[in-house]
């Protein structure tokens, strides 16, 4: 029979010891956190014309159905789970990225269909998604090689 007066035997964790949070992560967490914020702001005024803008993009956000701007607010909403997710190191944050970028595709094949989406975002609008995409997929790569070395748990 053990001894009830023993000191137990499970070892403590030293929380001294965890590994600082790389800056790459607060980097992406506060870029991505203000982004959704801004978003999940921004959109709305816009959707009801309480921001100032131009006739062709006023026109633009007044033919688009309410489910653009569901899709907006999701894809905001995701994009914030994901930057709080990151930020705490947890690795549900890779398929909450999954769902950010899945929801925009679907958002931006909506919005290129759009005739007045291009007038809208101007000549170089695509451009800005291409390069959007590019990075959410650096930051992919980046979030996969931390899960790897045990950074993301």
């Amino acid at each position: 029979m053990a001894n009830p007066y023993e000191p137990p035997s499970t070892e403590l964790l030293d929380r001294g010891s965890e590994p600082r949070r790389p800056l790459g992560v607060w980097v992406i967490s506060l870029w991505y956190g203000l982004s959704a914020v801004s978003g999940l702001t921004i959109t709305p005024l816009a959707m009801l014309g309480a921001l100032p803008a131009s006739q062709s993009q006023q026109a633009y956000f007044e033919s688009l159905p309410i489910t653009h701007l569901v899709q907006s607010l999701a894809a905001s909403a995701l994009t914030l789970a994901f930057a709080i997710t990151f930020f705490r190191l947890r690795t549900i944050s890779i398929p909450i990225l999954f769902a950010v970028i899945a929801v925009g595709v679907v958002g931006t094949a909506i919005s290129v269909t759009t005739e007045s989406w291009r007038e809208a975002v101007g000549q170089f609008g695509l451009v800005g998604v291409a390069v959007g995409w590019l990075i959410l997929l650096l930051v992919l790569g980046y979030a996969h090689r931390l899960r790897s070395h045990g950074v993301l748990t």
